[in-house]
């Protein structure tokens, strides 16, 4: 027997009283056993019983079951792991619903035939809230930069796995893995999510210059020649930033294939790992959840998502021109020496109401003698709102060239969209679209330099294995090896990796048999 199972199978014995062993066909060994266990958690500590919840086993002879457990006490209580001076599990384990939903169940109904299940069983709800691992309580927060991050967390939803022997023969393991993630908050994200705001300011400036330099003001002015008034001035005020920025922030962002979700609002990303080893379930035994490997292809995710985010930007800046309010503005003193009065008209409306011709009526705050011309303006005004459209249509067909078709309709086409718009708008010196992937590249690299470390220090930290199982085989006289035992587990987390000393198993189940004349 391997020193790893001799380590398990001591933890096993102590902790679910069922010992993992198969018996010999000696003439005075005693007569041929099984025994099955399962337990949805248990927690060992270099081979010695931390914590088991929910336990069930069964013997044959004598107690051949189907016995069950269930988890009465989900509590921690104060149990420590030996990690440096100790640890409290509290800080580093959170059950989420565990207790409500997992039990186990152990059969051993013959010297040859065993069955045992634990985890999420029959028609359990899957957890509300999923069990967690504090990564950083592990010893983590020692291995990233101070204040990169205040959250490592993994995550693991409904869980089950089964051991059956029938007629002496070991079945296929049986396991099922709900989901599995890894949640990191950062303060660098939030802070670069803060700066992000603070950079889309410029989108506005740009809108603004415009408007400005854009406009076509001279069919009006012509129009409004015979009536003696001044030139418009004209104001802009552009809040496309807060459209942007609420609609990045309205919801998380998921990559296209699922990997990653990235929350603007809080500063947190999340690596879906289910997703990342594509899917959970159908593995190969000890199939390793987390490998620095895996970083590339969290990288090109965590693109996807700052692409969908600039494409969600630009399409949102399409639908923002009623956030880009202008001011017409007719002022001056009218008469000899300003003796006629004082002409003041002010004219309110937005660029989409300036293209759509659904102006309000513009307001005259006119004095003395320049009351008739301002009446006049009014009414010329209001009968040839087109007129103003016209002014402004250079205006929004460019600011549109940056968001007109870049919606998804294709990569292909997505891309050759915003390069056409990229090349529009460069020539103008108004490149909204390049200000846009400027600040995706900032984010973006915010985002991949902080997750490098943190997937360094969770692949130091901690082994997580899917389909964990550990056989044990007895051989036959003629030398042929058979399996007589197997303890398998869902999930199996060893919290030090270099030493294999503390390990915690989601939906563990174990059987052995006799195996007659097998040593």
């Amino acid at each position: 027997m391997s020193e790893l199972w001799k380590s398990r199978a001591a933890a096993t014995v102590v902790l679910l009283s069922v010992a993992l062993t198969a018996g010999t066909a000696h003439a005075e060994d005693p007569p041929p056993a099984s025994t099955a266990s399962a337990a949805p958690l248990v927690l060992s500590a270099a081979g010695k019983p931390l914590l088991t919840l929910g336990g069930s086993s069964a013997a044959y002879p004598g107690d051949p079951g189907t016995n069950t457990g269930a988890v009465t006490d989900a509590r921690l209580g104060s149990t420590s792991v030996p990690i440096g001076d100790g640890v409290p599990l509290s800080s580093i384990l959170n059950l989420g619903d565990l207790a409500s939903t997992v039990s186990s169940r152990s059969a051993a109904s013959g010297a040859t035939d065993t069955d045992a299940a634990a985890g999420t069983l029959g028609d359990a709800a899957s957890p509300a809230s999923p069990l967690s691992v504090n990564l950083l309580a592990l010893g983590g927060a020692a291995l990233v930069p101070q204040n990169l991050v205040d959250n490592v967390t993994m995550s693991f939803g409904a869980f089950s796995s089964r051991t059956t022997f029938a007629g002496g023969k070991l079945q296929p393991a049986e396991y099922r893995v709900g989901q599995a993630s890894l949640l990191i908050r950062s303060p660098a994200v939030k802070d670069a999510a803060g700066q992000l705001y603070q950079a889309l300011g410029g989108v506005d400036r740009q809108i603004e210059k415009i408007v400005n330099e854009k406009a076509d003001l001279a069919p009006l002015k012509t129009l409004l020649t015979p009536l003696g008034v001044p030139s418009p001035t004209l104001a802009v005020q552009s809040n496309t930033r807060d459209k942007i920025f609420g609609a990045l922030l309205a919801r998380p962002l998921t990559s296209h294939n699922k990997v990653v979700t990235i929350d603007f609002s809080t500063g947190t990303v999340t690596v879906h790992l289910d997703q990342l080893v594509g899917g959970l379930n159908d593995k190969p035994a000890n199939t390793e959840l987390i490998s620095s490997k895996d970083y590339h292809l969290v990288t090109q995710a965590i693109h996807d998502v700052m692409n969908d985010a600039a494409d969600l930007a630009l399409g949102t800046l399409g639908n923002s021109l009623d956030a880009v309010k202008l001011t017409l503005r007719w002022a001056g003193p009218v008469g000899p020496g300003g003796m006629g009065g004082k002409l003041d008209v002010t004219w309110n409306f937005t660029l989409r109401q300036a293209i759509d011709g659904s102006m309000p009526q513009p307001v005259s705050a006119s004095t003395g003698g320049a009351a008739a011309p301002a009446a006049a303006l009014l009414t010329t005004l209001s009968k040839n709102q087109s007129v103003v459209g016209k002014a402004f249509k250079p205006v929004s067909d460019l600011v549109l060239a940056s968001s007109r078709d870049s919606r998804p309709h294709g990569a292909a086409r997505t891309r050759s969209a915003r390069g056409a718009a990229r090349l529009h708008l460069a020539g103008d010196g108004t490149n909204i679209v390049a200000l846009l992937v400027n600040i995706k590249f900032g984010f973006t690299s915010t985002v991949t330099d902080m997750l490098l470390p943190v997937f360094r220090m969770a692949n130091q930290v901690l082994s997580v294995e899917i389909n964990h199982q550990e056989p044990r085989t007895c051989i036959l006289p003629t030398g042929v090896r058979l399996p007589s035992a197997r303890l398998t587990s869902a999930v199996s987390i060893n919290f030090l990796k270099a030493t294999v000393a503390v390990r915690l198993d989601l939906g563990l189940s174990s059987g052995s048999v006799t195996i007659t004349n097998c040593e």
